[in-house]
């Protein structure tokens, strides 16, 4: 006798001596068949993973199914082609419990990208009426009846160009007359090349009002829409080449005038028409809102820009690998109301290359330069004259400063700042072909410019009356001799000592003097220099120890890892990157080379 049980139900069977049929077998199969999927159903029940309630599991899959990797719309540059969908699809096929929860929740379907139309439509219909995000290439077949049949759900729409020559045309005719839009992004896998097209500034999808959030152009097409947009907050706008962006200045700033509401705008890598002025009598563009202004890789013309904007105390503007600036002189910016709360500073220069960073706990002004190695620009004439009056040097409470072989301009700057508290000088000591016996002779230059220089301001002057602390980081890049301790008075000249002497002997003394030896990697094979330099240096600035409480030399650190320059967290500006993801390596603002002065 042979017992099946299949849903609840039992089949009996006493067989014959003869053979069954054919039929009964088949019958016999199928109950088998039932019995085994209940039997591995009972036992997956009993599963610890399928005792998780659905809601605990649906954050679960929340959490790992709308990760921003997941979903390429985020990335503007070297975007990948379609969205991650193996994750998604692969959970459904787990068990029943999994797939139910998953179909479900229709916003786990709703980010989708085009790679196969029967999965493109699938994720269509199973997102329900959930706000949609659309990553699409301009040739997806259908493009415009998708978007024509789910334009009221439409969140965003990220759009990779894939064909040479009409760029503009799918920005114009897109249907989007009705539409809850919050971003639209452009991105390009071809070089665009619309130099035979002349386009003048027009409506984005033939609307004079568009209720966009976001907006990213990358690469411009040659215009620049000319509607209202009255709730946008992100504005992108990047170009690859010069053949491609050639909108004037009363363009762009019509483009801001009708975005109010900016929060947040990055212009990359952007060309105007040289010839092109801004006139006089251009009226302001207000956005009182305005978080972080950025230009990366402009040239220098569009600096300009900032002359007719007007931005609240509490926002950011950095001007990062401006080109072609020549004439530094010639930057002249109007009065920001983000400087007057400025309290620490950064500056750094490099023959013709710089890095200004002044910033405060909500506001910040950030400017540095893209140049040649064989330009021959100065900056000195700048620093001296056009940043005290750009800049209220007289709110500064801590300055950080690096002058390359330009030192002795530190006594034009500290007269300006009567509430400096700290003062950080990064200077060179040595050159790798001098001598042992050529250093002692001939004392270094830039450690009697450092003196001079604090001489003259904190001791002639008497400028910095509040100045209580003095960090000097010295990159040692003199040879070192064969004994243990090392000839580093010269280091510490005795204009320095009588500078600190007369402080301590005023009213404002310095109290505190810290000194961070520094080496370029792979310059000396001693074992101890480590210890041997930071003892030898103790050993140079004992003159000083009299007139200061506090006196401490740290250990020696690569150049490369210099404690005195590092970038502050107010940079990393919160929102900046809510609906695309900024290129570490490009948008984000980074001090690079600064903190590693050249051989």
């Amino acid at each position: 006798m042979l017992l099946i049980s299949s849903s609840n139900q039992h089949v009996y069977r006493d067989w014959p001596i003869a053979t069954p049929s054919v039929k009964e077998l088949y019958t016999i199969a199928s109950a088998v068949h039932d019995f085994l999927i209940d039997v591995r159903s009972h036992i997956n029940n009993l599963a610890i993973v399928h005792t998780l309630p659905d809601e605990l599991l649906y954050h679960i899959f929340k959490h790992l199914l709308l990760r921003r990797e997941a979903y390429p719309g985020y990335t503007l540059y070297e975007r990948q082609k379609h969205a991650e969908t193996r994750i998604l699809v692969g959970l459904t096929h787990v068990c029943r419990t999994w797939r139910n929860v998953l179909l479900h929740a229709p916003q786990f379907w709703a980010c989708i990208g085009y790679s196969v139309s029967e999965q493109f439509t699938a994720f269509l219909e199973r997102s329900g009426s959930a706000p949609l995000s659309l990553f699409v290439e301009d040739g997806t077949p259908g493009l415009a009846d998708v978007l024509s049949e789910h334009m009221r759900r439409l969140k965003r729409i990220d759009l990779v160009m894939t064909h040479n020559g009409s760029y503009f045309t799918p920005l114009l005719s897109l249907p989007l007359s009705k539409t809850s839009l919050e971003c639209f992004s452009v991105s390009a896998d071809v070089d665009c090349d619309a130099t035979s097209v002349s386009v003048p500034s027009s409506l984005l999808f033939e609307q004079p009002n568009l209720g966009l959030k976001a907006l990213a152009l990358c690469p411009v097409p040659g215009w620049l829409p000319t509607n209202h947009f009255p709730a946008l907050t992100h504005l992108y706008l990047h170009e690859e080449s010069d053949s491609l962006w050639m909108p004037n200045f009363h363009s762009f700033l019509a483009l801001l005038s009708n975005s109010p509401a900016l929060q947040f705008v990055y212009i990359s890598n952007a060309f105007l028409n040289t010839y092109d002025t801004i006139p006089p009598a251009t009226p302001t563009v207000i956005l009182d809102q305005l978080r972080s202004f950025v230009l990366l890789e402009c040239e220098t013309v569009l600096v300009d820009l900032l002359n007719h904007l007007s931005f609240p105390a509490d926002s950011f503007v950095r001007l990062s690998h401006i080109r072609n600036i020549e004439e530094p002189t010639k930057i002249n910016l109007r009065h920001l109301a983000l400087l007057d709360g400025i309290q620490r500073m950064d500056l750094a220069v490099e023959k013709a290359k710089v890095l200004l960073v002044a910033d405060g706990p909500s506001r910040g002004f950030w400017l540095d330069n893209y140049h040649h190695d064989v330009c021959t620009v100065s900056w000195m004439s700048w620093i001296s004259d056009v940043l005290p009056a750009t800049i209220p040097l007289s709110h500064l409470t801590s300055l950080r400063i690096y002058l390359g072989d330009d030192l002795p301009i530190l006594s034009s700057l500290l007269p300006h700042m009567p509430t400096l508290l700290e003062l950080g000088i990064r200077f060179i000591y040595g050159h790798p072909s001098q001598t042992i016996t050529e250093a002692a002779r001939k004392p270094d230059e830039n450690a009697a410019a450092v003196a001079g220089a604090l001489h003259l301001s904190l001791a002639q002057q008497r400028a910095c009356p509040f100045l209580c602390a003095l960090h000097l980081e010295v990159v040692v890049r003199r040879r070192l001799g064969p004994g243990v301790m090392q000839n580093f008075t010269d280091m510490c000249p005795a204009t320095l000592v009588e500078t600190l002497a007369l402080r301590a002997r005023s009213e404002y003394p310095v109290r505190r003097l810290t000194i961070q030896p520094a080496r370029p990697l792979g310059k000396s094979k001693k074992r101890n220099i480590a210890t041997v330099v930071p003892e030898s240096i103790r050993r140079a600035f004992s003159p000083v120890k009299p007139f200061i409480e506090e006196f401490t030399v740290h250990d020696m650190v690569p150049h490369e890892t210099g404690a005195m320059f590092w970038m502050r967290d107010c940079w990393n500006v919160d929102g900046e990157e809510a609906y695309w993801n900024l290129h570490p390596d490009y948008d984000k603002a980074r001090y690079d080379w600064y903190t590693e002065p050249k051989e």
